[in-house]
């Protein structure tokens, strides 16, 4: 997928299309995406919040591979930029290059207007229409011309007007279409009020004679561009800075500009540039770092990535290249491979590159999870996921466990696989569930305990940051139907509640059943009576824990049958058999009778005696399984 594309629309440092076979050798292209997930940031929509309207021109390149194989561009029109936060789309689809410079365009987001009119002038015409017409109300364009991508076609008079040269037939227009911009912000009394920027996606496809190297490559010719802006009244004219600056500053410099703010998206990684537009010269930045894990073997470098700190730029192969460190100040054509001399040098940028590429987490677990949702589209299988509560290794008949019986589960695993070295990503309820939701380690995402003690607790200022991505929020971007049944512990305050994070449906605990009233340390923390919700609404207070592996069995099962002709993702985690152990009555028969006398004592005293109750292990994982096995018996049917 397009990474410029995505760097810019949203925080992720994105990665090309898998499309080229590595040298012999060499390691394959990584894993990619090949849509924008529906559930990223997007500064579109962060501006309509702000009351503005947005508009999309021109090329998208972010809907979905195989465009060459379809009539119009279109693979999936779910992807495209009005399901980003734009109000208007125009030109926007899967194509990362036209199927016709001219009309027709063969482009199912374009009208046809006029055979035989030039592309680029039609989004020059179209951007100067959204313009006037919203001249009155604050408005964004993003306006990303194809050119001056390959096929290099231009209009015949302008060919010729360039001595044959069809590339710089090709920039004129271009250059036209936005002095048309231009002019029309002038005509309309916008262009004192409107920040204006001007710059390519990557290098060219030719080198130029001051820079290493071509697109694709992580040499400057690949990665530096042309940027102007204008903003009248604020960029003081005809000035120039030489700050290194990236397109993902663009995201919070758009939403601060506006008078927003994107201090909750944890995950933004650029930097508002308003200091240097107001004169400074300086960001409070350490380095900028690019990920290109893809085989492009017309150029020097690729296969790799790189760090710029200062003048010093390094870059790590990740295939058959050698690393490599430049000096940007002395060596700007990266002719002069220095690492040799400079060894602690690059052994620090090294380090830096590497720590960058492991805080990235986030990012690449969520490339994993939107990779696992969109292979998976065409049979679109249904997810359930069955999480219980602090359950050992060998509590189940299959893993060796002679204490307790687990036929329904021993029959899962007859039929399926044992996993036998599955490991969690942490040894507590918090953290362990905070990575199962968003396929990162809980410590990346701020997650690894709860605010003074090792897991959330009632009531709790902290929770799952509703800027990251969830399981649940990437397979609903992919029309999957997505239920929570039973406990949460991932935050109980309403901002991040499972409605508030990708699930349409959820009933259950915020928390675990212990953090109540009956806790053996509740003079120490004083915990308030236990809520059930359904949705974001408490419908219980201190429910018969007794029955609780019951009533969430009997809520999952109704999700199953409501949602059985289309795809879902069902969640299932159980507050059983973390302590205090419960078990409804059916499965209580074969308790003795001088247990079940002390537990009839607890009403009496009005407490819950842990200790007795952890004799109720049997019976507990028992209803457990009779839960598993109740699910599968409602998938069957």
């Amino acid at each position: 997928m397009s990474p410029a594309q995505i760097g810019l629309t949203t925080h992720v440092p994105g990665k090309a299309d898998r499309e080229r076979p590595g040298p012999k050798g060499g390691p394959r292209d990584a894993e990619s995406l090949d849509h924008l997930p529906i559930g990223l940031p997007s500064y579109a929509r962060e501006l309509k919040k702000q009351g503005y309207t947005t508009g999309f021109i021109g090329k998208w390149h972010l809907a979905g591979q195989g465009s060459v194989d379809t009539k119009n561009g279109i693979v999936n029109s779910a992807w495209h930029p009005e399901h980003y936060g734009f109000n208007t789309n125009i030109g926007g689809c899967a194509l990362g290059q036209p199927k016709s410079w001219f009309d027709p365009y063969r482009n199912g987001t374009i009208t046809n207007r006029k055979p035989g009119e030039y592309l680029t002038d039609r989004l020059g015409d179209e951007a100067a229409s959204f313009i006037q017409r919203n001249r009155d109300k604050p408005f964004h364009l993003t306006l990303w011309f194809y050119s001056v991508h390959t096929p290099i076609k231009a209009p015949s008079d302008l060919v010729k007007k360039n001595d044959g040269n069809a590339y710089l037939a090709m920039l004129e227009s271009m250059d036209n279409a936005v002095g048309k911009v231009v002019a029309t912000l002038r005509s309309t009394g916008t262009l004192g009020n409107t920040l204006l920027i001007f710059y390519s996606d990557n290098g060219g496809h030719k080198p130029t004679s001051w820079l290493a190297d071509k697109k694709a490559s992580l040499l400057e010719g690949g990665l530096r561009v042309p940027m102007v802006v204008a903003w009248p009244g604020v960029i003081e004219a005809g000035t120039t800075c030489e700050v290194p600056i990236t397109s993902m500053d663009f995201f919070p410099t758009f939403v601060h500009a506006a008078g927003g703010t994107a201090a909750h998206f944890k995950q933004l990684e650029g930097k508002d540039l308003m200091p240097l537009f107001q004169g400074k010269h300086s960001l409070e930045r350490d380095a900028l770092y690019w990920h290109f894990p893809h085989n492009r073997m017309e150029v020097t470098y690729y296969m790799g990535s790189s760090i710029l700190q200062d003048d010093w730029k390094f870059y790590q192969g990740h295939g058959l290249i050698d690393d490599a460190l430049f000096n940007l100040k002395t060596d700007p054509m990266e002719k002069a491979n220095v690492l040799k001399t400079n060894p602690h040098l690059a052994d620090r940028l090294r380090e830096k590159l590497s720590k960058r590429k492991i805080l990235n987490k986030t990012v690449f677990a969520l490339c994993l999870l939107a990779c696992l949702a969109i292979r998976l589209e065409a049979a679109q299988p249904n997810f359930v996921v069955i999480f219980t509560d602090d359950q050992g290794y060998a509590d189940l008949g299959c893993f060796g466990g002679k204490h307790v019986s687990t036929p329904r589960i021993d029959q899962m695993a007859d039929e399926g696989a044992k996993l036998t070295s599955f490991y969690v990503a942490a040894p507590v309820c918090t953290p362990s569930r905070a990575a199962l939701m968003t396929g990162c380690y809980p410590k990346r995402i701020e997650m690894a305990t709860g605010d003074n003690f090792p897991v959330l607790l009632a009531g709790d200022a902290k929770g799952l940051n509703p800027s990251e991505i969830t399981i649940a929020e990437v397979l609903k971007s992919a029309g999957y139907k997505t239920g929570i049944f039973g406990k949460w512990h991932l935050g109980d305050q309403p901002e991040f509640l499972p409605t508030r994070q990708g699930f349409d449906e959820y009933f259950g605990l915020p928390y675990s059943h212990d953090i109540h009233p009956y806790h053996t340390q509740q003079k120490k923390y004083q915990f308030p009576p236990l809520p059930l919700l359904d949705g974001e609404t408490v419908v219980e207070m201190d429910p018969d824990a007794d029955y609780l592996t019951r009533r969430i069995t009997e809520r999952a099962i109704g999700f199953i049958e409501k949602h059985k002709d289309e795809p879902f993702f069902l969640y299932i985690p159980h507050p059983i058999p973390h302590r205090p152990l419960h078990a409804s009555p059916p499965f209580m028969k074969d308790v003795p009778q001088a247990l079940k006398a002390k537990l009839a004592n607890e009403s009496k005293n009005d407490t819950i005696d842990y200790r007795t109750r952890d004799k109720l292990l049997r019976q507990a994982i028992g209803e457990i399984d009779w839960s598993v096995g109740q699910i599968l018996d409602a998938l069957k049917e």
